[in-house]
């Protein structure tokens, strides 16, 4: 007999790691992070499409906390300008 039951997904927000957040914000791999933090970053910076799907998962705190250091007009972080200042045109 079929079984009509339905499997619900959850989904879990995976925290950013430093190195990840450093690059997103400077586009660069310069900090004081452990190594496997780095090489992890390095690695998804060679992703395109992980890149940017890590980048949309946490765009919206990671522009929140830069909004309020870093006032606009202009200044925004690296993967902005990398993924979303191509939307605006």
């Amino acid at each position: 007999m079929p079984s009509n039951r339905q499997y619900r997904t959850r989904k879990i927000k995976q925290s950013i790691t430093p190195a990840l957040r450093f690059y997103f914000e400077t586009g660069t791999y310069d900090g004081p992070f452990p190594a496997e933090d780095l090489c992890d970053t390095f690695i998804l910076s060679n992703r395109e499409d992980d890149l940017k799907a890590a980048w949309e998962a946490n765009k919206q705190e990671i522009m929140a906390e830069w909004t309020k250091n870093h006032p606009p007009p202009g200044d925004m972080p690296f993967a902005w300008w990398r993924f979303d200042s191509q939307k605006m045109t």
